[in-house]
This record gives C-alpha cells, structure tokens and sequence, in this order.
C-alpha cells in the first residue's frame, strides 16, 4: 500500500463513493456502492473500492477491458465522430488561432526590415516606432489573456473563446490596412 493511500483510506473508506456504471442499456449512470464490506452492489454488479489504490486499479480496470472488448470499426469511429465533431472543430480553431499568432510573432521582424514599411508606416523612426511594434504584441497578450481568464467564469468560455477569435481576426485584418505606426500598434494591441 502505498504512502498516498494509507493516508487516505480512513477518508475513502468512511464514504461511499459514486462510481460510473453501465446500466441495461449500455449508457453509465452513477451508482453507489455498498457499504465496506466490499461485496458487490445489486444494483450494478460493482465492488466498491475500499483504498486509492484498489480505485485506481477499478477505474483501470474497468477502462482496459471495455476499450480491450470494442473493436475499431467504421461504425465506432462515425459514432465517436457524430458525439465529438464539436470539440474537434474547438480544438481546430484553437490550433489556427495558435499558428496565427506564432507566425505574427515570428514575422515582425521581415516586417520591420522591408524598407517600404520602414519609409510607409513607421517614417523612418525605426528606433521608437519598431520597438513599439515589436513589443506592444506582448502586452495585449497578457492583458488580454488576464481579461479573458478573469470574464470567463462569468461569461462562458465558449463566447470568451468567439469574441477573442473575432477580435484577433478583425485586428489582423486591420494591421494590413492602417497608414501609420499608431494605428499599426493598436491593430496589434488588440491582436494581442
């Protein structure tokens, strides 16, 4: 037994914990199991773990043989596909939106060597000008993400999501469009 759970069995063992089980129909309801005795449960033919280690081997357990039993057919992958297609389209939005700002990091520097936007937009202060372009990317950043961290309890994390991937496509689009330094550096605030 380890240290972890002799520490913790008098707690694990003085409660009876909610374990997931597959009811008639194959879908996993919560269930209690019996008292300590650890005899199995009518209700759903489970023995209740009596430490953390017995729940962990339980919860192993129960993972390896239903994943051991399913066999990888198209059936199960266009099923698993209709239930998540939803978290894969986040995870996708996520992934652009993260190349996006690398390669806005990473690109500041061919951009504040060409000539043409050295003359255009920054009028040749490349000195003040470019550190503020540089730099000021990295402060929207962290202003930002403190916002969004702080709202996302009240606000939701899909619509803080939507909102930060709108405001970063609007402020790109801006920075391509701006005449001077000032507005180049707020596009880039709020792309940030």
């Amino acid at each position: 037994m380890s240290l972890v759970s002799h520490a913790l069995s008098p707690l694990l063992e003085t409660r009876a914990t909610p374990v997931m089980a597959p009811d008639q129909h194959g879908d996993y309801q919560a269930a209690l199991p019996t008292e300590h005795d650890g005899q199995s449960n009518p209700n759903n033919g489970m023995t209740a773990p009596r430490s953390l280690d017995g729940y962990l081997q339980h919860a192993y357990d129960s993972t390896a043989s239903s994943s051991a039993s399913s066999s990888l057919t198209v059936d199960s992958v266009l099923h698993q596909i209709k239930h998540q297609w939803r978290y894969m389209i986040i995870i996708t939005a996520l992934g652009i939106s993260s190349a996006a700002d690398a390669a806005e990091m990473f690109t500041i520097g061919y951009v504040l060597g060409d000539p043409g936007f050295q003359q255009e937009i920054l009028q040749g202060d490349l000195a003040t000008g470019g550190a503020l372009v540089a730099g000021i990317l990295n402060i929207g950043m962290i202003i930002g993400g403190l916002g969004a961290g702080s709202s996302e309890g009240r606000l939701g994390r899909k619509y803080i999501l939507l909102v930060g991937l709108l405001i970063t496509s609007l402020a790109g689009f801006g920075c391509a469009a701006v005449p001077n330094v000032g507005l180049f550096a707020l596009c880039r605030f709020l792309a940030g």
